[in-house]
């Protein structure tokens, strides 16, 4: 009885070392066989396969590149384009030239200007502008090359000659006083500075580090014998992380159609060609094809590793987890993707005492909690919506007015003044739309009636001074908006854009779908609007006088409204000119009223 009872604990042992040596064999068996096979099948297709991904990366560093040089050419062509810098370099250029004192100012002014161009092209080091007559009109270098001097610049020039204004790329070493060798290996890319008339006023001169082009090749020369050559659009070799003299003449390279596998002593190489249409630039990447098989070996390696911590893993998974672990563990996580899908009256059982049961009831606390502040949140957005939706009605509300004009109109009717009794009319019209709920939509019909009323009130006012076009196409009459949605701009114009004009005053309203969308504009010939004005009207700046608020009044509400109603995309776009009027676009979403439902569409 004494010997039973460690023979059955034995035997209980020896089941879980059979099952975890079981598991261990299959495991590293498997894992042995599919390295082996993985191994012997890369070695068979890697000069293929591995062609491809290298010339796919080769083509996404190039892209990579390309975005860098389109780059480049955006930054110089907002250098040589701006009227700014043109009429600063052809001024001084000129037999005027303006004072010292005013150079001094375009200067710094320019200095101010170009200081934001360093920051788009943190590898620009130096930048240079030349007038015509090669004098060096404004300087920006940085420390780690010396000033570029005149035996240099002609150099630099010389390549110019000839081209339309395009940049001219090329790889020089230059003087350096941080570098310890005195030199340091620059790239430099100039252009003619031409108008859009394609007048050549200046040269510009950019030095880049090299890193212009290494930051984007580090991927490609990641191993020690990688290589990468980058040739422009004159079959230049500009840049090579390989020093002189090279594996591979720069000749054979560019003879290369796309990939190929040369052997320079006794070792074969790997190479793939990429040009860039957009950029005319050529990339051309080597790696040593001796290095990959090396690594190839190491799948087998690695497999066999992998098969050893498997075991491991697996011993300790079949030691020490078991159902009752895994099961709550398995609610918690039904649980949550009840919660991701949007499910926040989710809530999982708790079947046991332990720390699982403590995260099982925090997480159905976290969900309750969840799910009362996404109520609160969408009620407190639903009362403030309807606060300024009432407060914006009370505004425009004037019932005693109403109620007014109607008893002046009958009482000019009755003494036969009929003129002044249709601008009662209009304004009594206008005073009733006004009284509807502001919640209520509105067919554009009708809103362009009300504004024909108001301008009928204007038009009474200036007489032959003011000119009136309302053009509405016939699919868009029964678009449904809100209410006294032009009106405010309308009257806007008037108060503001008309202010000092005296004649010849011309207001233009089109309304015409553009499509899934309802656009109207309002135009003038008033006096316009400057930039700085423009930003507070649609921004809404808290930073101006009464009068101005007051002017701004119908443009911040007609914004308010409809951000509340419609929110984006939909919205008010101004466009104006100091001198040549404004233009008020506002884009609201078509919808025409259903006849057959009494609905929206």
């Amino acid at each position: 009885m004494a010997r039973s009872q460690p023979k059955g604990f034995r035997s209980r042992r020896s089941f879980k070392v059979k099952l975890i040596a079981s598991l261990s064999a299959v495991i590293l068996v498997v894992f042995c066989l599919s390295g082996y096979i993985s191994y012997r099948i890369h070695l068979d297709i890697f000069e293929t396969e591995l062609s491809k991904q290298f010339a796919k990366a080769n083509e996404q560093a190039l892209l990579r590149l390309e975005l860098r040089i389109q780059d480049i050419y955006r930054i110089s062509d907002y250098v040589v384009f701006n009227p700014y810098v043109e009429e600063i370099i052809m001024n001084s250029s000129g037999e005027e030239g303006g004072t010292k004192y005013q150079q001094y100012l375009d200067r710094k002014e320019l200095d101010e200007l170009l200081n934001k161009v360093k920051l788009d092209a943190p590898q620009l080091r130096s930048l240079y502008l030349y007038d015509l007559n090669g004098n060096r009109f404004y300087i920006n270098n940085s420390l780690s090359v010396n000033l570029l001097g005149e035996e240099e610049y002609r150099s630099i020039a010389s390549n110019l000659e000839g081209t339309e204004g395009g940049i001219v790329w090329d790889r020089v070493t230059l003087p350096s006083s941080v570098e310890q060798s005195g030199f340091k290996d620059v790239i430099v890319a100039s252009r003619l500075m031409k108008t859009p008339e394609l007048v050549t006023y200046g040269v510009m001169v950019m030095i880049f580090d090299e890193t212009l082009f290494s930051k984007f090749l580090t991927t490609l020369a990641e191993r020690e014998t990688g290589r990468v050559y980058i040739f422009d659009q004159r079959n230049q070799l500009l840049y090579t992380d390989e020093s002189s003299p090279y594996r591979i003449p720069p000749s054979d390279l560019l003879a290369l159609h796309q990939t190929d596998i040369r052997t320079v002593n006794k070792v074969p190489y790997l190479l793939t060609k990429s040009r860039s249409e957009e950029i005319d630039f050529s990339l051309v990447s080597s790696v040593s094809l001796k290095d990959m098989q090396a690594d190839s070996q190491k799948i087998f390696e690695v497999a066999v590793y992998s098969a050893i911590l498997s075991i491991v893993l697996a011993g300790i998974l079949v030691t020490v987890t078991g159902q009752q672990l895994l099961r709550p563990l398995k609610l918690l996580m039904k649980g949550m993707q009840q919660l991701r899908q949007g499910n926040f009256d989710t809530h999982i059982e708790i079947q046991t005492k332990d720390e699982l049961a403590l995260i099982g009831q925090s997480f159905n606390t976290m969900a309750a909690h969840i799910n009362s502040l996404i109520r609160e949140v969408y009620e407190r957005q639903l009362n403030e919506r309807e606060a300024e939706l009432k407060a914006l009605q009370a505004q425009l509300n004037p019932h005693f007015l109403y109620n007014t004009l109607d008893t002046i109109y009958w009482e000019l009717y009755l003494k036969d003044d009929l003129e002044t009794a249709k601008l009662v009319v209009s304004l009594s019209e206008i005073l009733r739309s006004a009284l509807e709920p502001v919640n209520e939509m509105i067919t554009l019909k009708d809103e362009i009636h009300q504004i024909q009323n108001y301008l009928n009130i204007q038009q009474a006012r200036f007489k032959e001074d003011l000119h009136a076009v309302i053009r509405m196409d016939e699919e868009v009459e029964h678009c449904l908006l809100i209410r006294l949605l032009l009106q405010p701009l309308v009257e806007n114009v008037f108060v503001h854009a008309f202010r000092d004009k005296e004649t010849d005053k011309l207001i233009q309203i089109h309304a015409y779908r553009h499509s899934d969308q309802l656009r109207i504009e309002i135009t003038d010939n008033g006096c316009g609007v400057h930039s700085e004005m423009l930003e507070q009207l649609t921004a809404g700046s808290a930073s101006a006088t009464e009068e101005r608020k007051r002017e701004r009044l119908g443009v911040k509400s007609v914004i308010r409204r409809i951000d509340l109603v419609y929110g984006k995309p939909y919205g008010l776009e101004m466009s104006s000119e100091r001198g040549a009027g404004t233009t008020m676009k506002l884009i609201l979403p078509y919808q025409v009223q259903n006849d057959s439902k009494g609905e929206a569409e």
